[in-house]
């Protein structure tokens, strides 16, 4: 999809609702991510971050902290790093020994996540647009 840009001309030129008459706004090619609704998010935190992390601690991850913006990280990197504890459980047929890593959630003064979870909005007096 497009989108419409103004391109302003330099002073002098008669300028009208911010385009210069003689000449139209030029098209760009633009696209809205939509992160907290787009699948692609959660998917690329689980099929790179999550692997990425997992790789380099040999797979002994004892718990994944961190904030959040979409949450897509914490849940795609989470949904990985819980399936191959479990993976591994069952492939080496061992008992659990070791608890499954815990995915936390540090929710800072100011985060939308909370409003959301509570009101049903993302937002936060401490932001602004």
């Amino acid at each position: 999809e497009y989108y419409w840009e103004s391109v302003m001309k330099p002073a002098g030129d008669e300028i009208l609702n911010g385009h210069n008459n003689s000449s139209p706004p030029r098209l760009i090619r633009a696209a809205f991510m939509n992160q907290f609704e787009n699948l692609a998010n959660v998917t690329s935190h689980y099929t790179s971050t999550g692997p990425e992390i997992y790789s380099q601690l040999d797979g002994k991850v004892d718990a994944f902290i961190m904030s959040a913006g979409t949450g897509g990280t914490l849940v795609g990197v989470g949904a990985y790093l819980k399936e191959r504890f479990f993976e591994n459980l069952q492939q080496k047929h061992r008992m659990l020994s070791q608890s499954p890593p815990r995915i936390i959630l540090v929710d800072p003064p100011g985060s939308s996540l909370f409003n959301k979870i509570k009101f049903g909005v993302a937002y936060a007096s401490q932001q602004s647009e």
